[in-house]
């Protein structure tokens, strides 16, 4: 990028060194289907950033309890609903179109109207193509809560033809999945918001999906970064930790601007969750509590669901062991300990133990979420200067300013030892400065996670000096 015109405030990362705290706060971008078909008015709701601000989401966007046709229901009930309380930050992109994924044919059915007021129980109708046969003022409505659609249908008496298309959540492709990824540039410029934690659970198992996905976290409108969160499928095909380990590798999800997990889980229902979906809320929960800064793992944390298992619900074998087998490989998962169901697994899918090249940033998920974070802060900080005169004192200023916000970062826990922030002459040549471009080189150490503990534990004989000690004392 050296050799690009740039006009603006950039960030790059490093292989190995990284050359108000609300301005880079979590946003988690969830990409997949939801069925406004089911409200009577879907335009502006279809591949579009949609903020999801609290459980009005439900009527506003549509809701149904079938996540598997309609995937970012299941996002939605994690995030909103049961023991989960009001995660914020979260936001939908919505693929599904009413316009174009529908049945090719009308569905009929004879419904008895009274006062002008006929009811149907089809979910999948789609409210804006319902017809009765003889009148032209129609306006129908669905009551999330039994299921029914109310037709409303001006001097309709009796039985009447009506007539409507069907939603048909299957008609939506991976390919379309992915030319969604790119409405996650329209955050910023739009809502004010940067997109850095991203997934598509469903469809992240696709690896055009997935490989899109951390395409976009690394240059998100041009200037932010973020990370991934997909799954692994966890069909009977990959039924086994050891499948899970080879289909990882099969498929190439090995990026660290990634997490990748392997099976699903059981809510107390019995509904099937993906990992990514819960990995993404607790990550969500763990920097709102930390002032949005991203140092605290998910990992370990007890999300209280019904069970491990495979996506036909058959139950999976989880402990300590078989998630550790999984985490060797940068596989994140969720083991049962304790009378408890815990998510397991604190590295990025670049992880791979004993790998003689294994890069740092790539250990830990809080790694490089920290990176991506200094960086997009930085950006975000300083766009406003952008295009005033560079003196000596705003240079000082920058230089001053970023470094009492890395000393503020170790303080609060999020970095170690002594980040530093420079202005060094070989990247700032007269030719660069000439051109107005101008840069600063920051090298920070995040801090690592308490990953293992271990008692070493030896048998002595000196505890024997008790006896003879004793003996000499009731002597005295």
């Amino acid at each position: 990028m050296a050799d690009d015109y740039r006009h603006g405030v950039y960030g790059t990362l490093k292989d190995a060194v990284i050359a108000d705290v609300d301005e880079a706060s979590t946003a988690a971008v969830a990409i997949g289907t939801l069925p406004v078909h089911l409200v009577s008015d879907y335009s502006g709701l279809v591949g579009v950033p949609l903020p999801v601000e609290d459980a009005t989401a439900k009527s506003t966007y549509g809701y149904s309890d079938n996540w598997d046709s309609f995937s970012l229901c299941e996002v939605m009930q994690a995030f909103l609903g049961g023991s989960a309380g009001n995660i914020g930050g979260l936001y939908f992109v919505n693929v599904l179109d009413p316009a174009t994924h529908k049945a090719n044919t009308d569905t009929e059915a004879t419904v008895t109207f009274a006062d002008g007021i006929g009811t149907i129980t089809d979910e999948l109708a789609i409210l804006s193509t319902i017809a009765v046969a003889g009148s032209t003022d129609v306006k129908a409505s669905y009551d999330f809560a039994t299921g029914v659609t109310t037709i409303r249908a001006n001097g309709a008496t009796g039985a009447k033809a009506v007539t409507y298309r069907r939603i048909n959540p299957s008609a939506v492709t991976a390919a379309e999945v992915v030319s969604a990824v790119e409405v996650v540039d329209d955050f910023y410029p739009l809502l004010n918001v940067v997109p850095n934690v991203l997934f598509a659970p469903g469809w992240s198992e696709n690896a055009s999906v997935y490989n899109a996905l951390v395409s976009k976290t690394q240059a998100i409108d041009g200037h932010f970064m973020g990370f991934v969160l997909a799954d692994i499928p966890a069909t009977s095909a990959v039924d086994t930790p050891e499948k899970a380990i080879a289909w990882k590798a099969a498929q190439g999800y090995t990026s660290k601007f990634s997490k990748v997990c392997w099976p699903r889980v059981k809510d107390t229902s019995g509904k099937l969750l993906h990992l990514s979906t819960l990995f993404a809320r607790e990550m969500l929960r763990n920097d709102a509590l930390n002032d949005g800064v991203p140092f605290l793992s998910a990992s370990n944390t007890s999300i209280a669901e019904g069970g491990i298992c495979l996506a036909d619900g058959a139950a999976v074998k989880m402990y300590n062991e078989h998630g550790n087998a999984l985490n060797e490989y940068g596989i994140s998962t969720a083991i049962a300990w304790g009378g408890e169901v815990r998510l397991w697994g604190g590295h990025t899918a670049g992880f791979m133990h004993g790998s003689s090249s294994q890069e740092a940033s790539a250990i830990f998920d809080t790694n490089i979420r920290m990176l991506c974070y200094i960086i997009n802060s930085f950006q975000l900080r300083w766009i406003d200067e952008i295009d005033q005169p560079m003196t000596t004192a705003l240079q000082e200023t920058i230089l001053f300013t970023e470094q009492s916000i890395l000393d503020g970062l170790v303080a609060q826990g999020a970095l170690v030892g002594n980040p530093t922030v420079s202005f060094l002459p070989s990247n700032n040549t007269t030719n660069d400065i000439l051109q107005g471009e101008f840069t600063w080189d920051i090298a920070a150490t995040p801090t690592p996670q308490f990953k293992s503990a271990r008692a070493v534990v030896a048998y002595t004989t000196d505890g024997f000096d008790a006896y003879i000690t004793g003996g000499e004392e009731s002597e005295e």
